[in-house]
C-alpha cells in the first residue's frame, strides 16, 4: 500500500568507486571507465570490469559506468 521506496538495500555495495594510488587508478564496481585530464583531454578507456589502470602522477577526471548508472570522480594519482 504505497510503502515501497524502490531503493535497493545495500546499495553501497553497488556504487562505482575510483581511487588514486601510486601510479594507478583503482576501481571498484566498475564495468567501464573513461579517464580524462582535468583540462578535458582523453587519456584512456577501460572495460570488462577493470580493477585498475596505470596512470602518471596527477589529477584525473574519471567517468565510470555500472549497468545504466554513470558516475564521475576526481582522482589524485601519486
Amino acid at each position: 500500500e504505497g510503502t515501497g521506496t524502490g531503493i535497493v538495500e545495500n546499495a553501497a555495495d553497488e556504487v562505482s568507486v575510483a581511487e588514486g594510488a601510486e601510479g594507478a587508478i583503482l576501481f571498484n564496481n566498475v564495468e567501464k571507465a573513461w579517464v580524462y585530464t582535468v583540462d578535458g583531454k582523453f587519456v584512456k578507456f577501460a572495460n570488462n570490469n577493470p580493477a585498475a589502470v596505470d596512470a602518471e602522477p596527477g589529477v584525473y577526471l574519471v567517468k565510470m559506468q555500472l549497468g545504466n548508472v554513470i558516475r564521475n570522480a576526481k582522482v589524485l594519482v601519486k
